[in-house]
């Protein structure tokens, strides 16, 4: 594994974990309440944001190797899409990378 892949996933190990934090605040929320996360990409300086459903978080980390991105923020050769919402994408990233 390359230092830039290493960087890359500490970054967005680091976005997850903020937006963890932001679920955790959000739990009084009824299940069908928007709210939102930041882009779990790999770039530093995205601050996108994402809405989504509590019911949507919660079912996307039940994987732990999947990452919430905003449409285009996919790396090419290291992202492979598992699913697609609304303004968002789900990936993980690809064996080997």
């Amino acid at each position: 594994m390359s230092a830039r892949t290493r960087a890359l996933g500490r970054n967005e190990t680091l976005f997850r974990e903020i937006n963890d934090y932001i679920a955790d605040m959000s739990r009084a929320l009824p299940p069908e309440d928007q709210f939102e996360v930041l882009c779990e990409c790999d770039s530093l300086g995205c601050a996108q944001t994402i809405a989504l459903t509590a019911r949507e978080y919660v079912a996307i980390r039940r994987n732990d190797g999947r990452f919430i991105v905003v449409r285009s923020h996919e790396e090419a050769g290291l992202d492979r899409v598992v699913s697609e919402a609304g303004s968002y994408l789900v990936v993980e990233r690809a064996t080997g990378a």
